[in-house]
């Protein structure tokens, strides 16, 4: 997730610290006029009905709009609710409300307000979205209705406005409401550290060791290295070993274990801004992860100093086996029955596949750690990281239109602890941030890990002498800046974690 990250840092056109509202409005749709529902298409079996589009089954309906209506900073409304849909296997599935931009040099985005009501039963509802429009807009489609789900959506009111900045009160949002959702134990965590950055000497272990980390999640990452077949790819697998090899005296000599985190996929797997391991061709990305494996739990076996296996960070798998609707679950269970063959023991870490990090699935083996990473809101987390995530939110407070506290993060984490109780399974989440020059970073981390360490999950902190945008060490005294800093209110939330490990991972 965070390669979305130093990709677009410094882009043009930042916007700053401000609250936004509707100004002028600049676009609306009529529901009770025969003319404008002439105007949608794909309209197979759906009606105005009572004031509103009424949208049945699995349908959408596109409708143009006018590009040259809409620019600069917008504020999207649109006021909805579903009835009897069931929940989807993708979180982007079930009712949707989704603008299609094409800009001038034919690159395509998907924005959608936040908080839709994907599936279920309810009310009428009012979702938003603050989006900045690109400068050269080529067309502009809103696609509305139902995707890969059965039941009834209903749209009643559809409007854009100019944003404008302005006082925006959180009381007028809805509050997260949690009370359903299990609470932990708080028996806390056992092992706590940070992911691997581009120091590996024994100065930067000593430090690790100083603040009492006892886990390092190592990236194994070929850099510049050519990977592109089989047979370089698993050459590349045998320096990692030799590296590893390299490294492993100095976790033992400093307290800390290791996660081997597969960073980079085989040939058969490709890079986008949103993932480093979208797989391509099962086939061959299965023949390769198998024999690297193998390497790996052959020659780590039985060895103290390794946590687990991290089989592939970040999979992005959705649609690339015909007939499978669950393609990682698929791999990941050949993947574990691979280094079973050779490792009965160590255990094996499994991620949730990207396009719903918080789904897991069952996999039949007693020695299996269940795996996400958190950026959640990316909107905040990643602002003025992302060409896509220009504006200034804080925490906690309002982002992209819903309230954000720490019971909002454990709503957004929902299906994991659902998952976790269920199995009685161990969790690891392997990544979550911030950037350094977001309002309320620290509270953020804090209530983010007082989660982590209510349901007993381990974890790993990104990164550790990095990219300077998430180091503790480095401090922002403005957007887009950095610099060094020896304490700062971020690494005072994660020093103050990190003391509850003791010597060999025990609280």
């Amino acid at each position: 997730m965070k390669h979305l990250l130093t990709m677009a840092l410094l882009f043009a056109g930042l916007l700053a610290m401000a609250e936004y509202g509707k100004g002028k409005l600049l676009y609306s749709m009529d529901f009770h006029s025969p003319e404008e529902f002439r105007k949608w298409s794909g309209k197979s079996s759906s009606m105005i009905e009572d004031g509103a589009l009424h949208i049945r089954g699995n349908q959408i309906l596109v409708r143009k709009i006018d590009p040259t209506l809409i620019r600069g900073t917008v504020w999207i409304e649109a006021e909805m609710k579903v009835e009897r849909i069931p929940k989807p296997e993708k979180p982007y599935w079930g009712a949707k409300a989704m603008l299609v931009i094409e800009e001038a040099n034919g690159r395509k985005s998907y924005p959608e307000p936040a908080g839709i009501p994907r599936y279920g039963t309810t009310g009428w509802k009012t979702c938003t979205l603050l989006l900045k429009m690109p400068e050269q807009v080529k067309s502009i489609q809103l696609w509305m209705g139902i995707q890969n789900a059965t039941g009834d959506y209903w749209l009643r009111r559809f409007q854009i406005y100019q944003a404008v900045e302005g006082k925006d009160s959180a009381a007028q949002y809805k509050m997260p409401d949690t009370a359903a959702i299990p609470r932990g134990n708080f028996k806390g965590a056992r092992y706590r550290g940070f992911m691997s950055g581009n120091d590996l000497s024994e100065e930067a272990f000593q430090q690790l060791a100083a603040w009492k980390a006892n886990l390092l999640r190592y990236q194994m990452q070929p850099g510049k290295r050519d990977i592109s077949d089989r047979g370089k790819y698993l050459e590349w697998i045998d320096a990692e070993i030799e590296k590893i090899d390299r490294l492993l005296p100095l976790c033992e000599k400093y307290g800390i274990k290791q996660v081997l985190d597969l960073h980079r996929g085989p040939a058969g797997s490709k890079k986008s801004a949103v993932s480093s391991n979208i797989i391509t061709d099962p086939d061959e990305v299965i023949a390769q992860l198998e024999q690297a494996w193998r390497k790996l739990a052959e020659h780590y076996r039985d060895n103290p100093l390794i946590y687990g296996y991290d089989i592939l960070n970040e999979p992005q798998a959705a649609g690339l086996i015909s007939g499978d609707v669950h393609p990682w679950f698929t791999i990941s269970r050949r993947i574990v029955k691979a280094i079973r063959e050779v490792d009965p023991a160590t255990p094996i870490i499994v991620e949730a596949d990207l396009d719903n990090w918080r789904k897991f699935h069952k996999i039949d083996d007693p020695n299996i750690i269940y795996s996400t990473h958190t950026y959640a809101p990316v909107d905040y987390t990643h602002q003025g990281v992302l060409k896509a995530t220009p504006f200034t939110w804080r925490y906690p407070g309002v982002i992209q239109g819903e309230y954000w506290n720490k019971e909002k993060l454990r709503e957004d984490l929902k299906d994991v602890i659902l998952f976790q109780k269920k199995y009685q399974v161990p969790v690891f989440i392997g990544e979550f941030s911030v950037i350094s020059w977001a309002e309320g970073a620290d509270q953020y981390l804090k209530d983010l890990i007082e989660l982590f360490e209510e349901y007993g999950w381990d974890w790993t902190f990104h990164a550790y002498r990095e990219f300077p945008g998430w180091s503790i060490e480095h401090e922002s005294p403005r957007r887009g800046s950095f610099r060094k800093s020896a304490d700062n209110p971020r690494k005072q939330v994660l020093l103050d974690a990190l003391r509850k490990n003791g010597k060999g991972g025990e609280k």
